[in-house]
């Protein structure tokens, strides 16, 4: 798909679910939800910088010692002010790594402040293994109800270079 016609196809399927949280059709947590694509890191190009209607997600792999087999990414997400204006209170905000679909690691920080900076690093991502990390951020709806905050990101950490 080209850029012009994925942006085109984003804008839609935003405006589709505005349109749809205004009539009622859906609740406010399924309005909110996130993919950040996917990456693959090397040791010339080590970070993601990614802002969406969201919030803005970081992912930086940390090459340190040359021939190390699993090498560290670490992680952030700081919510759009448009959603932290939509709630109140605080969030807990819960991610999970699956590598190459198996569990393997996992992140929890409750009770944290709506335009908190999120961070997390997972320590061990093998090199070429298929990485994704998912989860996101829970909060109470001014209007009531929750809203839940999807973060989706898949990667893998290359030891070549591009």
């Amino acid at each position: 798909m080209t850029d012009k016609k994925g942006r085109l196809l984003r804008v839609t399927s935003v405006l589709a679910m505005a349109a749809a949280l205004i009539i009622g059709l859906v609740s406010p947590a399924a309005a909110a939800s996130g993919d950040y694509g996917s990456k693959i890191f090397y040791p010339d190009n080590t970070n993601v910088d990614l802002t969406d209607n969201n919030g803005r997600f970081t992912a930086q792999v940390s090459y340190q010692a040359n021939g190390q087999q699993e090498l560290p990414v670490a992680f952030s997400f700081t919510m759009s002010s448009a959603l932290q204006a939509a709630g109140t209170g605080h969030m807990s905000c819960t991610i999970d790594q699956f590598a190459n679909g198996t569990h393997d690691a996992h992140d929890h920080h409750g009770d944290i402040p709506l335009d908190y900076r999120w961070h997390w690093t997972f320590p061990r991502n093998p090199i070429g293994t298929n990485e994704q990390a998912n989860g996101g951020c829970t909060f109470n709806a001014r209007s009531g109800g929750t809203i839940f905050v999807k973060v989706v990101f898949r990667y893998v950490v290359d030891g070549g270079s591009e």
